[in-house]
């Protein structure tokens, strides 16, 4: 768990693979309340276009609380070359 405080952020790159030319996902980040429930903070979709994409959510909303983030890739439709990346993922103040 972590105590968020007010101007936290959370950070990374995302994206597809280099040369993963089938890959379509939906990346997820959620958060885990105390009481055990998770809510979607975040989702971006994702596919092999060639490109990254940073990504900097604002956690304000949720200082002086105590949350568990957690980092989620589906598959949107076939999973067959689904390669993809989070880039040094990060909470910063």
């Amino acid at each position: 768990m972590l105590l968020i405080k007010d101007g936290y952020r959370f950070e990374t790159v995302i994206g597809c693979l280099f040369d993963s030319q089938e890959c379509n996902v939906l990346f997820y980040l959620l958060v885990q309340k105390p009481n055990g429930n998770y809510e979607i903070e975040a989702s971006w979709q994702e596919f092999y276009d060639g490109e990254i994409t940073p990504v900097s959510v604002d956690l304000s909303e949720w200082a002086g609380k105590e949350l568990r983030l957690l980092l989620v890739v589906v598959a949107n439709g076939d999973a067959q070359g689904d390669h993809v990346f989070w880039l040094h993922p990060r909470v910063l103040r």
